[in-house]
């Protein structure tokens, strides 16, 4: 009986307290107000009610706001403390900030292809009276075929100006487009008919062409650092065929003739900014007739070894980011 009357006088005191400090914690501008504990239920039995005083006493919550300009209501007993000093409220805040940052954003970047052409094919470098036909398989390739030097495998060089989008160094593309040019060379000689050589007959024939193409090539696997390709190109060879004829004055000649070349290959790319390649291409050309001398097409078969250099057309961007903040308080109530 003596413990449940002490309960009920303290329970009465830490009321009339919390009620005084109400209207001390509510200051306008405060964030935080202090209430106390709403009213319990009344107890059916005297433990009971022991029991809720002690919890009164030691229990707090916090009842959040229903809008954010509404200030967080505390609720929980309030006053002074045992040494006498005014109550306070101390409420400590977490962060946690997460960072989502989104996939760059592609840019389109610019590339120069340089390789060496050669010629898979051994050529003697010399052709029949007979034959009327010659693509440039038959020639010897010469890197200066007016002058007889320099020749052997390399026939000529190859370039394409490439153009591809991707998103950074490391992101490879799938497809490239491309312009290209360069130029091959080679030379052949004539031999001589069985009764002699006529006035006219061609002795040795040089030819230089210069390719004008656009074409496309497309890559087998999206990341893996050395991918197989293919494609296509498809514009004009600029052809120059240089005639030496027997009695006659030589026989030079300058035409476009219309070409198509695919090609198929593999590349090791480092990243974006330099790759190496290895390809082989086919090129057909419509043929070249002149009256008393052999028809001539670049027609041809080329192994092609190169590397390429390309820059972006624009700065590389790291992408968006986007902050998370998540909050949670911890209130005490002394």
């Amino acid at each position: 009986m003596r413990r449940a009357a002490f309960v009920f006088v303290v329970g009465s005191v830490l009321a009339l307290v919390g009620s005084a400090s109400t209207a001390w914690a509510a200051v306008p501008d405060d964030p935080v107000v202090v209430e106390a504990h709403p009213p319990a239920a009344a107890p059916d039995e005297q433990g009971e009610q022991g029991e809720q005083g002690e919890r009164d006493d030691r229990i707090t919550f916090v009842a959040g706001p229903e809008s954010e300009d509404e200030p967080l209501r505390i609720h929980g007993p309030a006053g002074e403390t045992d040494a006498g000093e005014p109550g306070r409220v101390e409420v400590s805040t977490r962060q946690e900030v997460v960072v989502h940052e989104a996939e760059p954003r592609p840019v389109w970047w610019l590339g120069l292809q340089s390789s060496a052409a050669l010629s898979p094919i051994p050529a003697s470098g010399r052709v029949g009276r007979e034959e009327r036909w010659l693509d440039t398989n038959r020639f010897r390739a010469c890197l200066y075929p007016h002058q007889g030097r320099t020749c052997g495998v390399v026939k000529g060089f190859d370039f394409q100006l490439q153009l591809f989008k991707a998103a950074g160094t490391h992101d490879r593309p799938r497809i490239i487009g491309h312009l290209r040019t360069g130029y091959g060379a080679g030379r052949v000689s004539v031999e001589p008919r069985e009764d002699g050589r006529r006035p006219g007959d061609a002795t040795a024939v040089q030819y230089l062409a210069v390719p004008i193409q656009l074409g496309v090539t497309a890559y087998a696997f999206p990341r893996f650092p050395v991918r197989p390709f293919g494609g296509v190109g498809v514009g004009l060879d600029i052809l120059r065929l240089d005639y030496a004829r027997h009695q006659q004055p030589r026989l030079r000649d300058i035409t476009g003739r219309p070409s198509v070349e695919v090609h198929v290959g593999v590349e090791g790319r480092i990243s974006n900014h330099v790759a190496l390649q290895a390809s082989v291409m086919q090129q057909w050309s419509s043929w070249r007739r002149l009256m008393g001398v052999p028809d001539v097409s670049t027609t041809a078969l080329t192994i092609l070894l190169g590397v390429t250099v390309a820059v972006p057309t624009q700065p590389l961007q790291a992408g968006g980011r986007t902050t998370v903040v998540r909050q949670s308080t911890n209130t005490v109530v002394r």
